[in-house]
């Protein structure tokens, strides 16, 4: 069995914060993408469809960027935390035990 004893604090928010940053970018531009599908599909519209998805395109894109940064400092924020709190119980009770099998493929 191998013991994980201590997680780089740095190594781990990198991580998160751009696994969250990701997933922030990829939500916000469903959203706008479902935001200006519903504008137009409300029958009370009575506009341009070209310039109603070209606008939400580029929020979307904007938001997304924005949402992209805001999310993954969150992430980073949360992942040093995490690290740290890990180390912390690890060094009182011992840390995460696994079993690793090599394989030579």
């Amino acid at each position: 069995m191998t013991e994980i004893r201590k997680i780089n604090k740095t190594s781990l928010a990198k991580i998160i914060g751009a696994v969250y940053g990701t997933i922030g970018f990829f939500v916000s531009i469903i959203l706008a993408i479902f935001v200006g599908g519903n504008i137009i599909a409300q029958s009370s519209f009575a506009g341009s469809i070209i310039a109603v998805v070209f606008f939400h395109v580029a929020a979307g894109i904007l938001f997304g960027v924005l949402t992209f940064i805001v999310c993954g400092a969150f992430g980073w924020m949360i992942g040093y935390v995490l690290a740290a709190i890990y180390n912390f119980i690890a060094k009182k009770v011992g840390g995460i035990k696994i079993e690793m099998e090599e394989n030579l493929d």
